[in-house]
């Protein structure tokens, strides 16, 4: 897996919260607005009747807004749960979310570093819009933690390499946090 890794300040603790959480807010607006993850919605029905997981904990979870579209719109009848975790956790659009879903979305309050903890729940894991945030020994890291927990991964990640795609990037990107 070759490819440039770039950073992204928001993932720094000295990164002010309010500018990260207003970026991951806005974001996950932009997520839901254009649909960008239904798509994923199929594929995680149907690795939960293959794997018999109806829990997804989701990893690197931002402000959560792939997994709210998802627990709208996914087969009620599977019964599917959701655990948020981020590294640093968006605690207002969580608590906003477990309110607005009954309970189905819920979240761990305490940050979770995807590189030094452990997940500690069982489930479908997924990543939405993060592993570019990754190098790619990492990645392979994060790959060999779920093998040896024997549970279920999904990643989905819209980043491209393209030269116009990085050039949208280095645009809009900082306009996110004026």
């Amino acid at each position: 897996m070759k490819r440039f890794h770039f950073f992204e300040f928001e993932d720094y603790a000295w990164f002010p919260k309010n500018i990260r959480d207003g970026g991951t807010d806005f974001l996950g607006f932009v997520l839901r607005l254009l649909k960008f993850y239904d798509p994923s919605i199929e594929i995680l029905e149907k690795l939960s009747q293959e794997t018999g997981h109806s829990h997804i904990i989701d990893l690197c979870s931002g402000s959560g807004g792939p997994i709210s579209l998802i627990q709208e719109k996914i087969d009620n009848d599977i019964g599917m749960t959701f655990t948020l975790t981020d590294k640093f956790p968006n605690l207002s659009a969580y608590d906003l979310l477990k309110s607005n879903s009954n309970g189905i979305i819920d979240f761990k309050e305490e940050p979770l570093d995807l590189l030094n903890d452990e997940i500690g729940h069982e489930g479908i894991r997924t990543l939405f819009t993060a592993i570019h945030h990754f190098k790619p020994r990492e990645v392979k890291g994060i790959l060999q933690g779920t093998i040896q927990d024997d549970m279920p991964i999904a990643i989905f990640d819209g980043g491209d390499k393209h030269l116009g795609s990085i050039f949208a990037i280095l645009i809009t990107h900082p306009i996110l946090f004026l």
